[in-house]
């Protein structure tokens, strides 16, 4: 891959970074409006029923985030290498393929996730009781249901790749502790979904995962992909560095 091309992969991902970064703002904002997400139980159901447009467009965003993320994870792994990272470089790989797919991963089990649940919001407006309990033991059979690929190995690969970029420096040291933070963020609540961890709340609780999945989705979701978004235009637009030492590299077979 050439200069010219390298650039075109830096400017698109970082635009597509700052669509991504609007997306997580923006699920932030309707999930702390959803009127569903207050509920529990059944009454989760009979309220997306009435009030439907909040809770599928945070979850329409979250699957438009997985598949516009390829070309954020694409352009980040090409641009954090450096040739004197040689050592890294299966590893890198590796994370790089595997996000690829857990983000993907994450976008089919939104779509799923919204097939479901407007489904099970039928079937109880209906009453029938049949439809709601088959639906429900399908709900159980997610594509991920520990969350490994989507939380997990994606966080890996943002934990990993932000310990690249500090150590070589490829990327500003506060966008690199964004990265880590984000990456740690989302193994914990992976940790918490596998444990299926549970927090005391008042009479009720509150699944510990939800925590670090929050900080993680509305706040450094969009601070760390804003801020990468810019750096990844700037470097498409002037080339530099980054696309000098990386314009050989694919972030699947290095040549």
């Amino acid at each position: 891959m050439n200069e010219t091309q390298l650039k075109s992969v830096y400017r698109f991902g970082g635009w597509i970074s700052l669509v991504v970064a609007v997306g997580f703002f923006l699920v932030g904002v309707l999930v702390a409006i959803d009127p569903a997400e207050r509920l529990r139980g059944d009454a989760i159901y009979r309220a997306f029923a009435e009030q439907p447009a909040i809770p599928l467009a945070w979850r329409y965003i979250f699957v438009v985030i997985g598949i516009l993320s390829v070309a954020v994870i694409n352009a980040l792994s090409r641009y954090v290498r450096r040739p004197g990272d040689g050592d890294w470089e299966g590893i890198v790989q590796f994370c790089t393929i595997t996000a690829l797919a857990g983000t993907i991963l994450s976008a089919l089990d939104w779509m799923r996730e919204i097939i479901g649940i407007s489904l099970l919001a039928e079937a109880h407006v209906a009453g029938n009781l049949a439809a709601i309990a088959a639906l429900k033991m399908d709900a159980h059979l997610s594509f991920d249901p520990h969350f490994l690929w989507k939380f997990g190995l994606l966080g890996f690969f943002y934990l990993l790749i932000s310990v690249l970029a500090w150590r070589n420096r490829s990327l500003p040291q506060g966008l690199a502790a964004w990265g880590v933070l984000t990456g740690v963020l989302l193994n914990l609540a992976m940790v918490f979904g596998i444990t299926d961890t549970v927090i005391p709340v008042g009479e009720g609780q509150i699944a510990a995962m939800q925590i670090p999945a929050a900080i993680g989705g509305s706040i450094c979701g969009p601070v760390f992909h804003f801020w990468l978004g810019l750096l990844l235009i700037r470097a498409g637009a002037v080339g530099g560095l980054s696309a000098r030492s990386a314009a050989h590299q694919d972030p699947v077979h290095a040549h």
